[in-house]
């Protein structure tokens, strides 16, 4: 046994106080004159035996007393085998997990507020001697030095919910590098929920140079309602169309969550409302609305639950177009252009044709819709360019001539990872299928009538299929080959047919469904922009149409606050590429803006692994702890026993509670000797 302060062992001399009371009694005794004294002998000599053992009993109570309040107040302890108490003092890392999480609830209250106050709980046990540091979830600057005891309990005050989240790991490893060079006991405390999300216990080291001690934040209930994502029916928003927005809503609990509210806001007004049941599977709900008004839209969905409410709202934006811009070039062969005949008259498309020979690639910039329109053959120069031009988000429409060179065609199709053409086939064959699934035709037909009438086909060139590409079939043959056929390449598309729009090919140009799917792909030839970020994630934002003068830097700024970045940017290729890193910290709308421009509108989620609160017990933390061979201690205690917890680990077996106890039963047999033993 040990003591943390031995030198008030000195006050044990107080022990003689009641025993020179007891040996110089200086009451006076009165004598009293009685008749008959022959009686009294045997009296008087059974109660003075009496008397001093009344006394005597007296007298240890008192000097235990006294021993015992000495011996408290001198703190004796145990020492434990492998840890014995510094003379050079403490130095205490405590980490007080602030993430989102942590908005829930536990049986003593708020769990943030719980935890805070037994962070204050562990700095208020040691002395002002002693060094402190603080770590959040924030992983600040300011965090990585050591402070004062009062410092330190001003810093815990600061702490707030943070959309940061790291793994234990990292945790243990920050605090570990900031008190390793410090002199004194190193105390190492984690004051988190231990979500297994990030609990990776697999990943800690065992290090003796300091101790860890895992203060489990037990919640309540695991139960949560968030939005995990959302998205559209299709790709491209257009003025004045119906659109149908999906929302995927997730349950972190095995509890059924029925009626759910959704409501669906753009620019602040409410467009649509819903409801949603959620079990233990995601569930998947829909909300419709129609965009009227052209431009960048800023919009989020939002659902009601309590009390973890990061998460119930998402943001996301999207782009209405009132034109889209459409540029053909025509092959020399091409005696009646039927795309010009379906682009020109209407005003939605900006449409223009030229020939090789007069297009400009500084065109491509400024283009959603190339059309290559039966060329003969593609110059090299001309397919690196709608490589990059696909690649950054561009849209192609290759038809080709009834004298195509293929080397020349495959030249572009290898460059963006498509089916190659093979030489060209005669045989009379017909469209047989169409493919209502494609976004292309997704809403076009009510109901396929089974003799549809499908174009005819004299001549085409059949595709070589590419181990490398990822195509769809949008108009098949009846040989069972493709005739149009989708590929995604980069940021962007390219649709492929196999045979020309010469009369001598087929019927295709006077056939209806031409018309429609050259419409088609124009409207989902914008590029399809993200509806929106994850804060955190090494994301990047990829621009077209965009030239960057050397006075002039990209800026980002949140739409209702005045909170402004400045991102770092690459041009790549034919793009810009913006890069966001950790810049975004708070949810919402950003305004992307290059000099006096705006260029984008782009949204902002908090990750949602915080979201699923499946957090591990005190016993699952030991079974963790056991089976990677950890040497951490578990503190599951609540804020009133944090005290006796915490020395019983940090110095040993702790001994001045049960004197205290002992005392007060050694002052309570004093008096009840006092108080009772007259009677008997």
């Amino acid at each position: 046994m040990k003591f943390l302060y031995p030198e008030i062992l000195y006050a044990l001399v107080a022990i003689a106080i009641p025993i020179i009371v007891h040996l110089f009694n200086f009451r006076k005794f009165k004598k009293v004159a009685f008749s008959n004294v022959d009686f009294l002998k045997e009296i008087k000599q059974e109660t003075q035996s009496k008397s001093k053992l009344k006394h005597l009993l007296i007298l240890i109570s008192r000097i235990l007393a006294i021993a015992c309040i000495v011996f408290a107040f001198a703190q004796p302890f145990i020492p434990l085998k492998e840890n014995s108490l510094a003379s050079t003092g403490h130095v205490v890392s405590v980490f007080l997990d602030n993430s989102f999480s942590m908005q829930g609830n536990s049986s003593e209250g708020p769990m943030l507020e719980v935890a805070r106050n037994k962070a204050l709980e562990i700095v208020d046990y040691y002395d002002q001697t002693d060094k402190f540091q603080l770590i959040t979830q924030d992983f600040e600057g300011r965090h990585q030095r050591l402070v004062n005891k009062d410092e330190m309990l001003d810093l815990i005050g600061d702490v707030a919910i943070s959309p940061q989240s790291h793994m234990l790991s990292d945790v243990i490893s920050r605090q570990k590098d900031a008190i390793l060079q410090a002199e004194g006991e190193k105390l190492v405390y984690v004051i988190s929920d231990f979500q297994s999300s990030t609990a990776d216990f697999s990943s800690c080291e065992v290090d003796s140079s300091f101790q860890v001690i895992l203060l489990p934040s037990i919640r309540e209930d695991k139960s949560n309602i968030y939005l995990d994502s959302l998205w559209f029916d299709t790709p491209v928003r257009q003025l004045n169309q119906a659109e149908k927005l999906w929302y995927r809503a997730a349950n972190s609990g095995d509890e059924l969550a029925e009626n759910v509210p959704a409501e669906l806001r753009i620019a602040g007004i409410q467009k649509a409302v819903g409801a949603t049941t959620v079990g233990e599977a995601d569930a998947d709900s829909s909300l419709s609305f129609t965009n009227i008004e052209a431009g960048w839209q800023a919009a989020w969905v939002e659902i009601a639950d309590y009390p973890v409410t990061f998460d119930d709202r998402f943001y996301f934006s999207f782009e209405v177009k009132d034109q889209i811009i459409v540029r053909e070039i025509k092959g020399n062969e091409v005696v009646r252009d039927y795309v010009e005949n379906i682009f020109n008259d209407d005003a939605f498309y900006d449409f223009q044709s030229r020939s090789e020979a007069d297009f400009t690639y500084e065109e491509l910039s400024s283009t959603d819709l190339i059309v290559l329109n039966q060329l003969t053959t593609i110059s090299s120069g001309l397919a690196s360019e709608l490589e990059k031009f696909v690649g950054s988000g561009g849209c192609v429409f290759i038809i080709p001539s009834t004298k195509s060179d293929i080397s020349s065609y495959n030249n572009l199709l290898a460059k963006i990872s498509t089916d190659r053409f093979a030489e060209k086939k005669q045989l009379a064959t017909r469209v047989s299928t169409l493919n209502t699934e494609h976004f292309l035709y997704k809403g076009v037909f009510e109901k396929l009538p089974k003799n549809l009438d499908l174009p005819s086909v004299s001549a085409y060139y059949p595709l070589q299929s590419s181990s490398r590409t990822s195509s769809e079939s949008i108009l098949g043959l009846k040989t069972g080959e493709s005739f149009l056929t989708a590929y995604e390449f980069g940021n962007g598309r390219m649709y492929l047919l196999s045979s020309s729009l010469s009369p001598e090919d087929g019927n295709l140009p006077q056939h209806a469904i031409f018309v429609t799917t050259a419409l088609r792909i124009a409207e989902f030839a914008q590029p399809n922009a993200r509806n929106f970020f994850t804060i955190g994630k090494d994301e990047s934002v990829e621009l077209r149409n965009v030239i960057v003068k050397a006075d002039e830097v990209f800026r980002l700024k949140k739409a209702d606050s005045e909170a402004e970045f400045i991102p770092e940017h690459r041009n790549i290729g034919g793009s810009t590429r913006i890069y966001l890193e950790n810049a975004i910290q708070e949810a919402g709308h950003y305004w992307l803006s290059l000099g006096n421009d705006s260029l984008a509108l782009l949204s902002f989620n908090y990750p949602r692994e915080e979201s699923i609160l499946d957090s591990k017990s005190s016993a699952e933390i030991n079974d963790e702890l056991g089976k990677f061979g950890l040497n951490y201690k578990v503190v599951d205690n609540s804020i009133e026993s944090m005290g006796k917890a915490i020395g019983d680990l940090t110095q040993g077996r702790q001994l001045w509670r049960s004197l205290i106890i002992w005392a007060l039963i050694f002052l309570a047999i004093e008096i009840l000797l006092i108080k009772f033993w007259k009677r008997t």
